[in-house]
């Protein structure tokens, strides 16, 4: 009998050399029995041979069990024990025989030599068996590592083996019975028929494959698997099929995580822009394969910017979390939402089999992204703008569609009376003219063609000027152009600072020239637009500019438009303006009178003087209710001590009427046009700075009938 005993249990059972040794040694010392013990590759083999159980019993116990006292294994006096080295293969080997002792050892003394022979043989394929073990050891460490466990499958007999790990992968015991029929089991229908399909390739023809399926463990687990599989060729055909099974979940995972951080806004969950592109095109694809028509929706928050200024940006994230909410609480299923960047989203309505299908969806989107948000205790109120696009009637690729989408917004947004806008074809040409008209008055911002002129304000009752208007004006080659012919360039966000501060720096200049001629200068009055007030840096500007020896903030006064301060977010306004207020710089309410809305919000500002809007000022001779109005105008105006000016005064009957009301202070074509400032220090040095009664003949521009526009 042979055994190995040491660190490893599985001992090869083909060692049987050791055998052959032992009954070389019994025939040669003439023993009952003799035995040999092999200590190689860290393992002892044993090998004995002997008729007798008994004596094979006690020679192994006296090899191996208890090798470090051999003497008490021979206390019969029948057993010899002796040790030898084998130095340079690295071995010990110990030998056994139980006979006499005298001539048995007399005989081992001369056989030694041949024994030795056959050891080192015997050693030789140790050595190489203990490689091989490493080798099957450092595999086995491997497939653990790496979740990947060997299989084999006999295509003849069905057979199907699996080393431990895979066991492992599909929480099984190893060594189970397992089956073909039993390991697809584990994988869903689809993916039972797909590996049964590709068994049946590789056989045919000759071929490996990979797969990456879904599996469900004998517990229950759900996991991701890779199957690899290559067939073994015998005499030409397919013999078996091998090769590895991998349990990725934990790689299919770090793909979805990573997918997803990729195509998702990390704050509301919502798909990003690079997902909505992939979802339109394939939204496009769908509506052009079924006959269908969808809409693209932009959205943005009027007001974000003032939650974020005013609030802080916890407040700014968490709004943008709710409108997530309440955006998917409103889109129907056929829809996809997605968040584009800061406060713009996007939804895709689909299923759509007319143009008439859309209002629906949209007037659900319209009611539910009008609300109020309550932040910590401040309910703030919150309107989103939106703008819409059909395909295929507004574009046919997803890039026409979001570009038309996104001009509709842009038209929604500068009609602070729409909540949306659907696409209309004449949006295009009308952009394109816009920009055209933008980058003609940057150029001619550099070039100094965009001007102040100036309009005096003047005492009604003793004909004295009181202040001027300060207005832009571009020289162009056919003449000067008055402000309304590129209102779009004083409106826009961008362009509005850059026209404040150029006709600022100028009237500036002028405001200290004037006062070096005159020591009781009247006020310049600024007519700031709503894009400008709202511009951090311009309001920066105009406390920059007028923080000078020569000029102060007393001189000057900012005309702010009624809709400037009846928006939501007029607070916004009335924050950014509070410092300059505190510096002594005055305001006025232009075009007072279009919406009584703005009464409210005059203790907000530092309100000097507010303006009578022409519409009131039209016909005030003969119509009683204007007159109504003018008077309860100054009667509040009077108790909060506000100055009145009426605007857009044209003609002579007006004046009367004013007058007759009591309205003091006055401005228009009838009086005096919009002039240079040299012609304005020209009509200063003609007396009117002392007063006298007003003569409109005088100073209107003779042979020029009055210019409706104020």
């Amino acid at each position: 009998m042979t055994h190995a005993k040491g660190d490893l249990a599985d001992a090869p059972k083909e060692l049987g050399e050791l055998e052959s040794v032992a009954a070389v040694l019994r025939s040669v010392l003439g023993g009952a029995g003799a035995g040999i013990a092999l200590a190689a590759e860290g393992r002892v083999w044993v090998g004995v041979n002997a008729d007798n159980p008994q004596v094979a019993g006690k020679i192994e116990a006296a090899l191996v069990l208890k090798p470090e006292a051999p003497e008490e294994a021979a206390a019969d006096g029948s057993l010899l024990v002796s040790d030898m080295q084998l130095t340079d293969e690295g071995a010990s080997v110990r030998i056994a025989v139980d006979g006499d002792a005298e001539d048995a050892g007399n005989s081992l003394e001369r056989a030694l030599p041949s024994i030795g022979a056959l050891v080192r043989q015997v050693v030789g394929k140790v050595q190489e068996i203990g490689a091989l073990q490493r080798t099957v050891s450092v595999m086995t460490r491997f497939e653990t590592m790496s979740r990947t466990g060997r299989w084999q499958l006999d295509l003849d007999s069905r057979a199907l083996t699996w080393s431990d790990e895979v066991y492992r992968i599909f929480d099984l015991k190893p060594g189970d019975p397992i089956s073909l029929e039993r390991a697809l089991s584990f994988y869903p229908k689809e993916a039972q028929a797909n590996l049964r399909g590709k068994f049946e390739e590789a056989m045919q023809t000759g071929a490996g494959f990979t797969l990456a399926m879904p599996a469900e463990t004998a517990s229950g687990t759900r996991k991701f698997v890779r199957v690899m599989a290559e067939p073994e060729q015998v005499d030409g055909g397919t013999a078996s099929l091998f090769g590895v099974i991998q349990d990725v979940t934990e790689e299919k995972e770090a793909e979805r995580r990573l997918w997803w951080t990729a195509n998702h806004d990390p704050l509301t969950g919502l798909p990003n822009r690079m997902l909505f592109q992939d979802r339109l095109s394939r939204a496009i694809e769908h509506a052009k394969r079924f006959d269908e028509e969808i809409g693209l929706v932009i959205f943005d928050v009027d007001n974000f910017k003032m939650v974020n200024d005013v609030y802080g940006h916890e407040a700014g994230d968490l709004l943008l979390k709710h409108i997530s909410d309440v955006l998917l609480d409103t889109i129907r299923a056929t829809d996809s939402i997605a968040r584009l960047g800061g406060d713009e989203f996007a939804v895709i309505l689909g299923d759509l089999r007319g143009e008439g299908d859309v209002y629906p969806p949209l007037e659900r989107l319209s009611q539910a992204t009008d609300f109020k948000f309550d932040y910590r205790g401040t309910v703030i109120p919150v309107r989103m703008s939106m703008g819409v696009a059909l395909f295929p009637t507004h574009g046919e690729s997803g890039e026409d569609l979001y570009r038309n989408a996104d001009i509709a917004l842009f038209r929604t947004k500068n009609n602070h009376d729409r909540r949306m806008t659907l696409y209309e074809s004449r949006f295009g040409y009308e952009l394109q003219a816009r920009d055209e008209l933008l980058r003609d008055v940057r150029q001619a911002l550099e070039a100094d063609l965009i001007v102040p002129f100036y309009q005096p304000l003047f005492d009604l009752e003793t004909g004295a000027i009181v202040g001027a208007e300060v207005l832009a004006r571009w020289r162009r080659a056919e003449g000067t152009l008055e402000a309304a012919s590129f209102i779009a360039a004083i409106n826009d966000y961008e362009t509005a600072p850059l026209v404040g501060a150029g006709i600022l720096r100028q009237a500036a200049a002028d405001m200290a020239a004037y006062k070096a001629e005159f020591s009781d200068s009247v006020p310049f009055s600024l007519n700031v637009s709503r894009s400008q007030v709202r511009n951090p840096e311009f309001v920066a500007l105009v406390a920059a500019s007028l923080n000078d020896d020569e000029i102060g903030f007393s001189d000057f006064i900012l005309e702010i438009s009624e809709d400037a301060v009846v928006e939501r977010d007029h607070f916004q306004v009335a924050d950014s303006l509070a410092d300059l207020a505190e510096k002594g710089l005055g305001f006025a309410f232009d075009d007072f009178g279009n919406s009584f809305s703005s009464l409210i919000h005059i203790n907000s500002y530092s309100v000097r003087q507010v303006k009578i809007d022409r519409k009131l000022v039209d016909d005030i001779n003969i119509d009683s209710q204007k007159l109504a109005i003018v008077d309860g105008i100054l009667r509040i105006c009077s108790s909060l001590g506000i100055d009145v000016v009426a605007e857009c005064v044209e003609r002579e009957d007006q004046v009367r009427a004013l007058r007759q009301l009591g309205v003091r202070h006055a401005q228009g074509n009838f009086l005096a046009r919009p002039m240079t400032f040299s012609d304005f220090i020209d009509l200063n040095r003609s007396g009117l700075r002392s007063g006298y009664e007003v003569s409109p003949h005088l100073l209107s521009h003779t042979g020029k009938p009055a210019n409706p526009s104020c």
